[in-house]
């Protein structure tokens, strides 16, 4: 499936925070915000995401987090449950690189999940 995020941020900001974050998505920079522009949009902080050069998914809560954002276009490029996995998986190698493999494993043996919309939490 092609799909992709567009930011608007500079080119360099954007890799960074897509390497930082292990985005698993392809993400376009929009530094000067012409797709907003041309989409109507009306606030600054703003996301949208395209499948096979659609325009699928649009931010629509300026306050969303960054983890938000991708829960919420992963969801429709990919479905709810797909996107939870893909969340999941993510979450699980940011843990690892944060805190390795003993305390990412002590975790989720204590109850531990990765998804935010766990059942039990």
């Amino acid at each position: 499936m092609d799909c992709a995020l567009v930011v608007r941020t500079e080119s360099a900001a954007l890799r960074k925070l897509a390497q930082q974050h292990r985005w698993r998505v392809p993400a376009l920079a929009d530094p000067k915000g012409r797709l907003e522009k041309a989409l109507g949009v009306r606030y600054d902080r703003h996301a949208f995401g395209f499948v096979q050069g659609k325009l699928v998914w649009q931010q629509e809560n300026p306050e969303a987090s960054q983890s938000e954002i991708l829960q919420a276009f992963l969801a429709v490029a990919f479905g709810r449950q797909k996107a939870r996995s893909l969340y999941d998986a993510w979450v699980r190698e940011l843990r690892l690189a944060a805190w390795g493999k003993e305390v990412t494993e002590q975790i989720e043996r204590h109850g531990g999940h990765p998804s935010p919309n766990a059942k039990g939490r």
